[in-house]
């Protein structure tokens, strides 16, 4: 199906609040300071992508493709 070249994308351009479903929900807070220690940084040997795990956890796969090809860079 083909989009029409004259139509925009409009969920950003929402003016009403969004349902919660009558749920109180709080804004999410500002980041105020960088994570000294973001973790672990590994790349994936089959798709090229680079993620980061907490060093408290252990990475088997890639979030990506799942492969199990996924080597430490730091």
């Amino acid at each position: 199906m083909s989009r029409d070249s004259g139509s925009r994308d409009r969920r950003h351009e929402r003016s009403e609040p969004v349902p919660t479903g009558g749920i109180e929900v709080e804004p999410m807070a500002e980041i105020t300071e960088v994570t000294q220690d973001r973790g672990k940084t590994y790349v994936c040997k089959t798709c090229e992508v680079q993620f980061v795990v907490p060093r408290s956890e252990t990475a088997v796969c890639c979030p990506i493709c799942r492969m199990n090809r996924i080597q430490v860079v730091d």
